[in-house]
């Protein structure tokens, strides 16, 4: 079965190829997207003309960068600050607490790092028997 199907012209006259996807014997249509409002054609999507995303959910990493680092300890990050890397390692084996939550353990002579991307506002980590620990974040 060919990848098209045949439909009449606008004008009555002759007929244009339209691109199919054969799926199990099922047509379904092929499309082209294009950019821009209604009305408006800024061009087909391409390597050169991508199509322009956003992640409603992902907070802005705007503002002022901030980072805490040391060996072991507790770490408040301020009210409204978004964290986006938490790192730590551990010569004897330690653990990570967040928010007084389930505890991370860090193997003996390992590492343990995440990244949250800013879905971490505000939270109090707790870094015990860890050898160094790096918490980055924005606010």
């Amino acid at each position: 079965m060919p990848d098209y199907i045949v439909a009449k012209a606008n004008t009555g006259e002759g007929v244009e190829q339209l691109a199919c996807d054969d799926i199990g014997g099922v047509l379904f249509p092929r499309t082209k997207l294009v950019i821009g409002a209604d009305g408006v054609n800024d061009g087909d999507v391409s390597a050169a003309n991508p199509l322009p995303v956003t992640n409603a959910r992902q907070p802005a990493l705007v503002g002022t960068w901030a980072y805490a680092a040391g060996v072991s300890g507790t770490v408040v990050v301020p009210a409204g600050g978004r964290v986006v890397g938490i790192a730590a390692t551990s010569t004897v084996g330690g653990t990570i607490t967040i928010n007084a939550g389930a505890t991370i353990t860090v193997p003996a002579n390992t590492g343990f790092s995440a990244s949250p991307q800013a879905q971490l506002v505000a939270p109090t980590i707790v870094f015990s028997g860890t050898s160094s620990y790096f918490v980055e974040y924005v606010s």
